[in-house]
């Protein structure tokens, strides 16, 4: 529990500026809040909204819906960085096939709450928790615990994350190419594929106008990639937009370079029974990276703006797929013979892994600047007053020319 309660508040304490417990994000007030608050749990728990369905962030606001408005703001980003860092419990624990050693664990746990293509817009706001849910997918279907209590947590998350994100579709093929599973060691595949079939007749009968999108196009890929992707991994999103106007294209080939060669070399020095996980986690890093660009275009992401990062979280299973690559080798090398070279390279990656986490816990973003939920309540129902009016909007984040905002019913 108390692991729990120290991941929560690592996760909401990840905003700048304007705290994220007093500040409302985008589809969370505008879609999420708002379908609770005017038309009922109930109703809404299968609606779609971009053109498919997201159970657990209309779950928890079914939550948020049964206390004040005044309290939204902290209720949402509590609870969605509760869901997170419970996530980063259940990979932890899920894991503990794929590495011999307890570090490599404890650091891919570390990066789902952690993970620098998080903190421009994926912090503590629920409408972006399914990015984390299907990283957590990966483990569950693999996981091979057959203990009630991991069942219960590996059914629950391979149900959750295609109800949640169709996405979760791509395991698929992870899920035939298994080993097949007999007596109570089908129940999360069970659970995954029932999941799966809500999903898609939701997609199904969702008119496609409703998908939002921009144009695609395909010679943007490997720039986004080399900066996104790469770029994140090597040096975290704090500073891409600065290396990327510094060094141009040098440090998009650099970027790659470096990461392809460090992939290579991971590979070649892990035994050939472990290769297939850091060969699979590289497949759906580049999964992942494509077919969301496929469906809602490129421009949303590329070029790089000045100080902008649209549509982080799109980065952000690519990221942690390589980085399961790289920490299969890391748990061969803790197991290597003890001399000076090891021992260089451990406090080296350490070193990194540390920088990394730390110069990108948190950076401006597009909630920093508020507006504050309370302020913003306050603001709307003196409207109310001035105005006359049947109902009002509660501006919230982001503050942009898009402006984001849920209703407020004015007393009569």
């Amino acid at each position: 529990m108390l692991v729990l309660v120290v991941g929560t508040a690592v996760e909401v304490g990840r905003q700048s500026g304007t705290p994220a417990w007093r500040t409302i994000w985008a589809e969370d007030g505008q879609i999420f809040l708002a379908d609770a608050e005017t038309d009922g749990f109930v109703s809404t728990l299968l609606d779609p909204y971009a053109g498919y369905m997201l159970l657990v962030p209309r779950l928890a606001i079914a939550v948020v819906a049964l206390f004040p408005l005044d309290d939204a703001a902290w209720l949402i980003a509590v609870l969605a960085s509760a869901i997170v860092a419970s996530i980063a419990l259940f990979v932890y624990a899920a894991s503990g096939w794929a590495f011999r050693h307890r570090a490599p664990r404890l650091v891919i746990a570390a990066f789902v709450v952690l993970v620098p293509s998080a903190a421009y817009e994926t912090t503590a706001n629920l409408s972006n928790v399914h990015w984390f849910l299907l990283f957590a997918c990966f483990w569950a279907l693999l996981d091979p615990r057959d203990t009630l209590g991991a069942l219960l947590a590996s059914t629950t998350v391979a149900a959750a994350a295609p109800l949640t994100n169709p996405l979760a579709v791509l395991f698929v093929p992870l899920v035939l190419a298994r080993r097949a599973r007999s007596g109570l060691g089908l129940v999360p595949w069970i659970g995954y594929f029932v999941g799966l079939a809500v999903q898609a007749t939701v997609v199904l009968v969702t008119e496609g106008d409703d998908l939002p999108g921009t144009p695609f196009r395909v010679q943007d890929l490997p720039s986004i990639f080399a900066v996104r992707v790469a770029g994140s991994f090597l040096i975290g999103d704090r500073s891409l937009d600065e290396a990327l106007r510094t060094y141009g294209h040098g440090f998009e080939v650099g970027a790659v370079l470096v990461v392809g060669a460090l992939l290579v070399a991971c590979v070649r020095a892990i035994e050939p029974s472990r290769r297939w996980l850091p060969l699979v986690s590289v497949g759906y890093a580049v999964a992942f990276f494509l077919v969301p660009l496929v469906l809602r275009g490129s421009l949303v992401v590329w070029p790089v703006g000045y100080g902008q990062l649209s549509a982080s979280r799109y980065f952000i299973l690519p990221v942690l797929f390589l980085l399961v690559a790289f920490l299969v080798a890391v748990d061969v090398l803790l197991s290597a013979p003890a001399s000076r070279g090891r021992t260089a390279a451990l406090v080296g990656i350490g070193v990194w892994l540390a920088l990394l986490a730390i110069t990108n816990y948190s950076f401006t973003n597009g909630r920093s600047a508020g507006p504050d939920g309370r302020s913003s309540l306050r603001a709307a129902k003196q409207r109310c007053v001035d105005e006359n009016r049947s109902s009002v909007g509660v501006r919230i984040a982001p503050l942009g020319t898009r402006q984001w905002s849920f209703p407020l019913k004015c007393p009569t």
